[in-house]
């Protein structure tokens, strides 16, 4: 009896995992292009951060705009880091975990100290940008230097996936 249940047991686990539906495996290019995903749409939050800041802010709640951006690069990091690598080569992976945990620095260097100035001034946000122009200039410049070295770093990680795995790179 023992022996007829585990041969049922035995067909009934084949039948289950040859229907198991198998993913296709995405090729070098396609897997590039579902990583940079993510290093896109951290780029469009940031952007999104500052079009809002620049064009519809109205001096309010702007610690709540940036804890905002925070999260969507947080959330964004976790999906990244949950992808599997590409054949377990994961340097393109880590480079776009690299780019967003880099953007998150260079927010909190640099954009945070600006929120929580204007957070503690009583007047507007355009009053303190003209009165401490100096202050948000450097940090600006430092913020901007941070992103060019982030850049280049994730055009260089993209750049050796693409060689070693030999497909061109889409430009934008």
């Amino acid at each position: 009896m023992k022996i007829k249940n585990l041969i049922l047991v035995f067909f009934a686990l084949l039948i289950i995992t040859g229907c198991a539906k198998s993913r296709p495996e995405l090729t070098a290019q396609e897997y590039n292009n579902k990583i940079i995903s993510f290093q896109i749409q951290a780029v469009d939050a940031v952007n999104e951060y500052f079009t809002t800041l620049e064009k519809k802010y109205d001096g309010h709640n702007l610690a709540e705009l940036y804890i905002w951006l925070r999260d969507q690069l947080r959330s964004l990091q976790d999906k990244v880091a949950l992808q599997e690598g590409w054949r377990r080569d994961t340097k393109l992976k880590d480079g776009v975990v690299d780019y967003i945990s880099g953007l998150q620095l260079a927010l909190d260097s640099y954009e945070r100290p600006v929120v929580e100035l204007i957070g503690a001034y009583s007047g507007s946000a355009s009053e303190f940008y003209r009165r401490d122009t100096k202050i948000f200039s450097n940090y600006m410049t430092q913020f901007s230097q941070s992103l060019a070295k982030l850049d280049a770093q994730m055009e260089t990680a993209q750049s050796q996936f693409s060689k070693k795995y030999k497909f061109e790179v889409e430009k934008k």
